[in-house]
């Protein structure tokens, strides 16, 4: 259904309740769009960018630009190649401040 939805250009949004450690049932329902034939770039757009319209805060947040409000996770690998190196979090930036991630 998630497929069918995506294919005929229904706005979702990435999102989840599930009671997991913060970001990994992120990680999880990433990869589940993944599996379902979703190209990574596209997931990330939507858990980005596209869940900012839908919040009517893309003005502010969504994407990288100067004067936009912008917390970043360093990855290692490419999440627009395989959405899975999602998981391989090194450095979150936030505030301006680098913070490693400690395993």
């Amino acid at each position: 259904m998630l497929k069918r939805l995506y294919d005929a250009d229904v706005p979702l949004v990435i999102g989840t309740d599930a009671p997991a450690k913060p970001g990994s049932s992120l990680h999880h329902e990433m990869e589940i769009w993944a599996g379902v034939g979703i190209p990574p770039t596209k997931i990330l757009q939507i858990a980005t960018i596209r869940a900012a319209r839908v919040m009517r805060a893309d003005a502010a947040t969504g994407s990288i630009r100067i004067g936009k409000q912008a917390d970043l996770l360093i990855v290692a690998g490419d999440p627009t190649q395989d959405v899975s190196n999602i998981r391989n979090g090194r450095f979150v930036v936030k505030g301006g401040l680098v913070y490693p991630i400690v395993p």
